[in-house]
């Protein structure tokens, strides 16, 4: 059982992603986790627009969350943040001749925050031949219009300021500096107090960089900060609770007449998000490897580098009182991490089972799935788990086949091998976070609406 992990290099960006957008085949069928996405015809008919929606997953899913990154490294080894993300797309859409005039800009105020809210995020702006623009949004979290593709034309955010120039100097000189003091054991306080001093500065000719002037000086502790963002907040959380009034009321109304699942999950993960801003709700937090991290910065990437598989012992298995041979199997000696208990039929919680996220099909399945179910994650190659699911469906989910019992919610039900075959694994690194997030929608980055990235497999 000893613990298996890549080696401490981080992989590049041209070893991660795939080369050319064009030679990617389509996904389509309700047999296939993702076969809902933008990408079910061949590529050479997909619009232009589709086609930036391809690459936006890709970047997004192959990204490894880093809120300070290193600014020498994080765009060739993607690992950063919304500005690393948006970097490594323009460099994406260029070397797949994807459009004209790719550019970074900074996004300030989104309909939930305030005229005077400051800003580190980020978005990419790119026109097609007939100089139609339209806005891009691979950051790598869960929130306001991640992942999204939109013509401009209705613009996310009232202001945009396009990175060039002195500009983008300015801001990857603050952004080494942030690092420099956040990863320094021991950083001398007047070298501390001249790099806030250059922020300070560079404000005074960009006023949109401010949000990285607050973010350095908060860094470094500095109590007026503390206090600027503060009355900022407050002013942010009037907008913003009107505005979640308004959504939570739209939301109601799609679930009640059960419209696009898509367009529900993106308005509940934005609710998600902006409560969790103001402590209105809780992130939902995950142990992996002893670890703790954030359910909704989970991305395929981090499980890829960690050769972390899923397994799921499944209401049937519990059924018949196998669950605990059953894990044994599947784990097969290896490393067994990151495990939780979940009802994915039970539709209670976010007005849809999440059998309906789990899978294409999964509305098929959802009694047989409500009940409880145990997802956790093996050290161990897709490959070799699959042959050990395999093993046990063939030995023990036919034994049950056509027998009637009392299910978990009291009434009758007929087994059924097909829908009550014990175990699941996943196929690869971006089923493994796609099917592990599913518990929890609304901090789901990777849904299987998002086309994958085939090359994490482990």
């Amino acid at each position: 059982m000893s613990r298996q992990y890549y080696k401490e290099r981080r992989f590049t960006m041209n070893e991660l992603l795939p080369t050319r957008l064009c030679d990617l085949e389509p996904i389509s069928g309700n047999r296939n986790t993702f076969g809902e996405t933008v990408f079910v015809n061949p590529y050479s008919m997909l619009r232009f627009r589709e086609k930036l929606k391809v690459a936006c997953d890709l970047v997004r899913q192959t990204m490894l969350v880093c809120n300070i990154p290193n600014p020498k490294n994080d765009v060739e080894k993607l690992t950063g943040d919304s500005y690393t993300a948006c970097c490594a797309l323009v460099e994406y859409l260029k070397m797949n001749n994807l459009g004209h005039d790719q550019v970074v800009c900074f996004a300030r105020k989104s309909p939930y925050e305030a005229d005077s809210t400051s800003t580190t995020h980020f978005i990419v702006l790119a026109s097609d031949e007939n100089g139609e623009q339209f806005q891009i949004d691979p950051s790598p979290y869960v929130g306001y219009k991640c992942g999204k593709v939109e013509p401009i034309n209705e613009k996310w955010y009232c202001e945009y300021v396009n990175v060039q120039g002195e500009l983008k100097s300015a801001l990857e000189i603050i952004r080494t500096d942030i690092y420099e003091i956040f990863s320094s054991d021991k950083i001398a306080y007047n070298l501390v107090t001249a790099k806030v001093n250059y922020a300070r500065r560079a404000v005074e000719k960009f006023p949109i960089l401010r949000g990285y002037l607050l973010f350095i000086r908060r860094i470094s502790n500095s109590q007026s900060t503390f206090e600027e963002e503060e009355n900022i907040e407050n002013e942010n959380l009037k907008i913003a609770l009107k505005r979640l009034a308004e959504d939570i009321c739209e939301l109601t109304k799609m679930q009640s007449s059960k419209e696009n699942l898509e367009a529900q999950l993106e308005l509940m993960q934005t609710i998600s998000s902006e409560k969790i801003k103001y402590g209105l709700e809780y992130e939902k937090m995950v142990y992996i490897d002893n670890e703790k991290f954030r359910m909704s910065e989970l991305t395929p990437r981090f499980f890829y580098e960690r050769k972390l598989n899923l397994a799921m012992l499944k209401s049937s298995a519990f059924f018949i009182g196998k669950e605990n041979q059953f894990k044994t199997m599947l784990a097969g000696r290896h490393y067994v991490t990151g495990g939780y208990m979940v009802n994915l039929g039970e539709s209670n919680n976010y007005g849809f089972s999440k059998m309906e996220v789990f899978h294409p099909d999964g509305y098929k399945y959802i009694r047989e799935m409500n009940g409880p179910n145990y997802v956790f994650l093996i050290n161990d190659k897709a490959g070799e788990i699959l042959h050990r699911k395999r093993k046990i469906r063939k030995e023990y989910s036919f034994n049950y086949e056509g027998r009637n019992f009392v299910w978990y919610d009291g009434r009758n039900i007929e087994w059924r091998p097909i829908a009550m075959n014990l175990v699941h694994s996943s196929d690869n690194s971006v089923e493994t976070c796609c099917n592990y997030q599913c518990a929890y929608p609304n901090r789901q980055l990777m849904t299987r609406f998002m086309y994958p990235n085939l090359k994490l497999l482990y």
